[in-house]
């Protein structure tokens, strides 16, 4: 065979560029494309073909692995804050399993879809009527904007697959973007993980730019929230997980 045929090709015919004396002082622009390639070519040929790195040895004389101990090992798989491979496969599982059987009944194509009732939901400008849907009237007095003190009493709803499939997406976005707010002026608390879940089980994909931004703001939320139950943490680190490792916001993983 043609041994040319493996040899790469030239874009250009700058072989005799080689041989000119053209020079470039450096930071200076070329004058035409000609003299770019002849200064290209020069440099080029100064390139050797095969470079050796040089190693200071004395940077590798200290260690740079940790190693655990059996008894530290043990300690951080059994920890409730770092949860482990397995862990976090089940879990993305089941949460596409669960967006599959909610898409599906939006659809009217399960058989659970004749069961879903279209409910009357607040209006989406509404936050502290959504907050007061969500969590309860006791947690949406404490948004700042919340005015009607004497407002009936009411007792948090649950994210049911009938609330879901009556959000449209612009919706489920918002009461998103809300639960990061009601998070940082409220806490957080296990209802809130059943709505946050809910909603993110009821995302369309592929995410829009502003969706993906906020479920990462979301994960950076869970993550510096302190100061809770082994429950709570465990609901955080479920979230954290999805937005992860489901939603492909792989940088997120360890918060």
């Amino acid at each position: 065979m043609d041994e040319d045929e493996y040899q790469i090709q030239r874009a250009f015919p700058v072989r005799d560029l080689l041989n000119s004396k053209v020079k470039i002082k450096p930071g200076e622009a070329p004058a035409d494309a000609m003299e770019y390639l002849s200064f290209v070519a020069h440099e080029a040929s100064q390139c050797k073909e095969v470079v050796v790195a040089v190693i200071d040895q004395k940077k590798l004389g200290k260690q740079t692995v940790t190693y655990l101990s059996e008894e530290e090992t043990k300690a951080e798989i059994d920890s409730p804050n770092q949860p482990t491979r397995e862990w976090k496969i089940c879990q993305v599982s089941d949460f596409s399993d669960v967006r599959t059987q909610l898409a599906k009944m939006k659809a009217g194509h399960s058989v659970d879809s004749k069961k879903v009732e279209r409910k009357s939901l607040p209006l989406k400008c509404h936050e502290s009527s959504w907050c007061k849907y969500c969590l309860g009237s006791n947690v949406a007095r404490s948004l700042p904007d919340f005015k009607d003190s004497c407002v009936e009493e009411c007792e948090a709803n649950l994210p049911t697959a009938s609330v879901i499939c009556s959000m449209d997406q612009p919706l489920i976005e918002k009461l998103l973007e809300y639960q990061i707010g009601w998070m940082e002026i409220c806490g957080f608390s296990a209802i809130q993980g059943l709505w946050i879940y809910s909603l993110m089980a009821g995302l369309e994909l592929p995410l829009t730019p502003d969706v993906c931004s906020l479920l990462r703001a979301l994960a950076r939320r869970c993550a510096s929230s302190k100061n809770l139950t082994e429950s709570c943490r465990t609901t955080l680190n479920l979230i954290i997980c999805l937005v992860s490792k489901y939603f492909r916001q792989l940088d997120l993983e360890d918060l």
